[in-house]
This record gives structure tokens, sequence and C-alpha cells, in this order.
């Protein structure tokens, strides 16, 4: 178990991006009006609904790439999808964070400062496994 603190920083990635995207699915009218209420005063409907459509495909793709580095650190002891993992969702984060910068939710910022933190403190981890 020489990399049990990666193997907690992605189940940590994977329940939040996991989570996450369920409630997107599941609430989507919610989603979709909650979004349009915050953005559409600075971007047009359609884009504010291509954008969560994004979202919600970058959350799900983070969350089985996170799942799959797991079972690739268990399987091999590779950390190459970890990096990976903790790459996409550091990017997942930065786009999360321009979006709350553009409306001036200073606080929601704040906040995906904290996750992207996170996933940075896994990066520089994987690197110096």
């Amino acid at each position: 178990m020489d990399n049990t603190g990666i193997v907690l920083l992605l189940i940590f990635i994977l329940v939040t991006f996991c989570i996450s995207a369920y409630e997107k699915v599941y609430r989507w009218e919610e989603t979709l009006l909650d979004f349009l209420n915050m953005y559409s005063k600075y971007f047009g409907e359609l884009l504010v609904k291509v954008i969560t459509i994004f979202i919600l495909l970058a959350e799900v793709l983070i969350a089985t790439l996170a799942l799959f580095a797991l079972y690739k650190i268990y399987s091999s002891g590779t950390l190459d999808f970890a990096r990976y993992t903790f790459i996409g969702s550091s990017l997942v984060f930065i786009i999360l964070l321009i979006g709350l910068r553009i409306i001036r939710d200073y606080e929601g910022a704040s906040r995906i400062a904290i996750y992207f933190g996170v996933t940075s403190l896994g990066l520089l981890w994987v690197s110096l496994a």
C-alpha cells in the first residue's frame, strides 16, 4: 500500500464527480434552470446549455478515469491514469473557476480553489512517486 494517499485522493475525485454528474442527470431541468439564472446575463441560452452538457461529459470522463486509475494501481501498480485523472480534474476545476469568476461568485470560486488544491496535491504526489 505505497500509494494509499493517491488512492484516497482518487476516491475523493471519483465521489465528487460521480455525485455531481448524478445530480445533473437526475435533476436536469433544475440544474439547467440554475445555470441559466447564473449565466444567461453573460452568455446566451444555447451556450449555457452547451457548456452544461460539456461539464457533465467532463465529469463523467474524469470519474471514469479515476475508476480506471484505481484499477490500474491495484492491478499493476502503475500511476499513469492517476496522473491523467489529476490533470483532467484540474482542468475541469479551472473551467469552473473561470465561470464563477465571470459571474463574480467569489465564494463559489474560493470553494472550487480548494478542490483545485486537492487535485494539484494529487498531481504532485504522483509526480514524486
